[in-house]
């Protein structure tokens, strides 16, 4: 086993969370299980995950399908807010549980919402916050995805760190 080298957070009003388990380490960082530490007593101020110490430059939104389309729907005023607050990160995400298929053609149990109202929606915001709209296969890889960008975001910090073109915010 590897514990993983940062702890995420998970903001205290996540409803269904993920646990990050069952990941594989790379070869590089000693292979075997990835053991991801969490901290689950915190909120955070946009987001539903980040990096301890990091949680005003990364963030990452969770949507399921169902809460997708409500959020683009029903409740746009209150997510178009959170997207306002995720445009200040320096790297945010908006991570949803399921694929282009689901949000273009299979949509019919969730909305009787035009389709494209999705894709433009994703365009418009992706280009007026620069937030990153994912769409996933299914809920186990929006879970690794987030774990991925997490990952790769911390990595990136800690090269700049070692070149010695940031000031590490954990110490």
């Amino acid at each position: 086993t590897t514990v993983c080298p940062f702890r995420v957070i998970v903001d205290t009003r996540e409803g269904l969370p993920w646990h990050f388990t069952g990941i594989e380490a790379d070869q590089r960082d000693g292979g075997g299980t990835l053991i991801v530490q969490l901290i689950t007593d915190r909120s955070l101020a946009t987001g539903d995950y980040s990096i301890e110490g990091y949680e005003n430059d990364i963030a990452i939104e969770r949507k399921s399908v169902g809460d997708w389309f409500n959020s683009i729907g029903q409740d746009r005023e209150r997510f178009e807010r959170e997207m306002e607050r995720l445009a200040e990160t320096k790297f945010a995400a908006v991570v949803i549980e399921c694929g282009w298929q689901t949000l273009l053609f299979d949509f019919h149990q969730y909305t009787q919402m035009n389709p494209k109202i999705t894709s433009r929606t994703i365009a418009s915001w992706s280009v007026r916050y620069g937030v990153h709209f994912i769409p996933c296969m299914n809920r186990r890889h929006a879970e690794l995805m987030t774990f991925q960008l997490l990952n790769q975001f911390w990595r990136q910090k800690q090269h700049e760190l070692k070149e010695g073109k940031q000031h590490d915010p954990t110490e």
